[in-house]
C-alpha cells in the first residue's frame, strides 16, 4: 500500500480492519475514535476524515476532553495535532 499523502484522520478505518482506510468516502469506513466503529456519512468524511480538516472534527472535539489512545500511525501519515499523543 502507497503511503498517504494527504492528512487524515487517524481514527479512520474500515469497518472490518480499523487500521486500513480507502482513499475516497465510503459506507465502509468507521471512526474509531471512540474505540467502537461508528458509522459516518459520507458528505462529513469528504470535510473532516479525508482531509486536514479532520482536527476540527466534533468527535475529536468531545473525545479530545477525555483521554484517548491514538492508534499505530501507518507510513507516511502524521499525528494529530491538538491531541494527546501519550
Amino acid at each position: 500500500t502507497a503511503p498517504i499523502s494527504q492528512p487524515r484522520c487517524p481514527f479512520l478505518g474500515l469497518r472490518a480492519d480499523p487500521s486500513s482506510m480507502l482513499m475516497g468516502p465510503t459506507v465502509e469506513h468507521r471512526c474509531h475514535v471512540a474505540q467502537r466503529a461508528e458509522k459516518i456519512e459520507l458528505n462529513h468524511q469528504a470535510t473532516y476524515c479525508l482531509t486536514g480538516g479532520y482536527a476540527a472534527c466534533a468527535r475529536l472535539a468531545r473525545m479530545n476532553a477525555e483521554p484517548v489512545t491514538l492508534p499505530a500511525n501507518q507510513p507516511g501519515q502524521a499525528n494529530a495535532p491538538g491531541l494527546d499523543h501519550s
